[in-house]
């Protein structure tokens, strides 16, 4: 407990300092608002929302109800530990401040805070993570039913434009309309633009995504089953761009590399339409090879030489290179991140020759 929460006996004189007296005030209005019944009335009560403390490092002045992505803490944790391995650094755990930075697309579209007060590049202020709040978004659709940050700048070339027409502008820092995102607007002003709005933040994690899928690799011992790298894609919004309208690589979206860059195994992502393809059942009778069967062969009207010395044998293909899916991410039995996708495989037919009962296909 802080030294000016401590406790005095009668007659002890009092020496409160600003934050004290402030911090008896708080609780004063706090008790107020409960009234006598010590429960606080539901007309003056604070509304049941997250607050985060933001320093505004995006360069810009930002103004009340301004969106600013999330970033690492500003006071980072000190490297010698208290005593107690369960116990957080002071500096850390009470003090929590973290990074506001200019939203980028691809990375900070669920994961922001809207800022409650005016605030100056370099400072430091209250921002709703989650929870029930009013604020200003910008409607591009009155059809739209969710609100997400807007590409920064560096997102979109000079010039360009959001969907809805509005120019960027030094006040194009709120939450945008959208069909999908992080927040789900529960009503909003009529008409397009800057309007009033009460959204619901739930920072709803993240598990599936569009991926453009790489190289296929074999696993080993295997038939068809691989292995797949990937790169998270997003459409291309673009008009003048040659690939307009298509799925592109988000720059910094996820991917099956590691932190340095390399491709890492675990990483990559394996269809799940593969794992029972794969599978060679076993055949009643004398089954050659999944070709034909001895019962088979007696059908009136199956020609003389059946089965036949040589077939077009169907072999399962990997998912081509650049082919773009939706990736979902989902734990392991060991409780690791796994990446699979659902896609049907080609199929080439190769001429093989057929085995007699017994044999081996060739």
């Amino acid at each position: 407990m802080s030294d000016y929460l401590k406790s005095v006996r009668r007659g002890e004189p009092i020496d409160l300092s600003a934050a004290a007296w402030n911090k008896l005030m708080d609780m004063a209005r706090r008790d107020g608002e409960r009234g006598a019944s010590g429960v606080a009335d539901p007309l003056f009560a604070r509304r049941d929302r997250d607050l985060v403390l933001l320093k505004n490092i995006s360069g810009i002045e930002y103004p009340r109800w301004g969106v600013l992505g999330l970033g690492a803490p500003v006071y980072l944790p000190q490297h010698n530990p208290p005593s107690g391995k369960q116990e957080l650094p002071q500096d850390f755990a009470e003090n929590l401040v973290l990074k506001g930075e200019m939203p980028v697309a691809g990375v900070h579209e669920g994961l922001f805070g809207v800022l409650l007060q005016p605030l100056k590049d370099g400072e430091i202020g209250p921002a709703v993570v989650s929870g029930t709040f009013g604020c200003v978004i910008v409607v591009q659709d009155e059809r739209h039913r969710f609100a997400d940050v807007y590409p920064s700048r560096a997102d979109l070339g000079s010039g360009e434009s959001l969907s809805s027409g509005t120019p960027l502008v030094d006040g194009d820092v709120y939450l945008r309309s959208c069909d999908h995102g992080g927040a789900e607007i529960l009503w909003k002003e009529p008409g397009v633009g800057e309007r009033y709005a009460a959204l619901r933040l739930a920072q709803q994690p993240r598990t599936r995504f569009r991926a453009i899928l790489g190289i296929a690799h074999l696993l080993p011992g295997e038939r068809f089953r691989w292995r797949y790298e990937w790169q998270e894609a997003r459409i291309d919004a673009d008009p003048g761009s040659t690939t307009y309208g298509s799925y592109v690589p988000l720059e910094h979206g996820l991917s099956s590399k590691d932190k340095v860059g390399a491709e890492s195994e675990p990483r990559m992502a394996m269809n799940r339409y593969e794992s029972h393809l794969s599978q060679v059942h076993p055949q009643p009778d004398d089954g050659i090879e999944g070709f034909a069967n001895a019962g088979a062969c007696l059908v009136p009207g199956v020609p003389e030489s059946c089965p036949p010395d040589r077939a077009a044998v169907p072999i399962l293909q990997p998912i081509l290179s650049g082919v773009c899916v939706e990736i979902a991410a989902e734990p392991d039995t060991y409780g690791n991140t796994r990446y699979t996708f659902e896609a049907l495989n080609g199929v080439i037919f190769t001429e093989m020759t057929v085995p007699q009962p017994g044999g081996t296909l060739q």
